[in-house]
């Protein structure tokens, strides 16, 4: 479970992309000291810690996204292929990113104002990475689970969060 939930994390870092600042904070929690044990047992599915490295110094060194756009797309691909191998109950992990976007929402967001904008894009990540989760459900509690999880995406605003701070467009 550990791994799946891991794979969870980094896929969220993987994701978010958005300010040259903040894609470099996120791209460095795969490998970051602050998140090594979060990694153990990562390697054997094929994690690739030296592309996610390379991509976070490319970043801030000032590199522009659109330059390292191959190194992105490297960057999902690998986090596609660990997630795939690591496998873990869809559940599971949806429950576990839920309760991380509470967290993470908690210290983002203080007496109604974005006061951690890297912890709000986090939230936010974290509830992208469980709709596609989702995705592995089916049936009913598939459908569910979408239509619960898109109204939760759907509740970020689309001027302040979309646009100004991560730059996505709207899903």
């Amino acid at each position: 479970m550990l791994i799946g939930k891991t794979v969870a994390v980094i896929i969220s870092g993987a994701l978010i992309l958005g300010t040259a600042g903040c894609a470099q904070t996120h791209m460095q929690h795969p490998v970051s000291e602050t998140h090594a044990s979060e990694r153990v047992g990562l390697d054997a599915p094929g994690f690739d810690a030296k592309l996610f490295m390379a991509v976070s110094q490319a970043l801030k060194a000032g590199v522009p996204a659109a330059q390292i756009e191959p190194q992105l797309k490297a960057a999902q691909q690998n986090i596609a292929v660990v997630s795939a191998r690591a496998g873990g109950d869809s559940r599971d992990i949806i429950r576990f990113l839920l309760d991380t976007v509470v967290e993470e929402y908690s210290v983002a967001v203080q007496n109604g104002s974005v006061s951690d904008p890297g912890e709000y894009q986090d939230a936010f990540g974290f509830t992208k990475v469980a709709i596609d989760r989702a995705h592995n459900l089916h049936g009913p509690v598939k459908d569910n689970a979408l239509t619960q999880l898109n109204a939760l995406l759907n509740a970020w605003p689309k001027h302040l969060f979309r646009q100004r701070i991560l730059r996505v467009s709207a899903p």
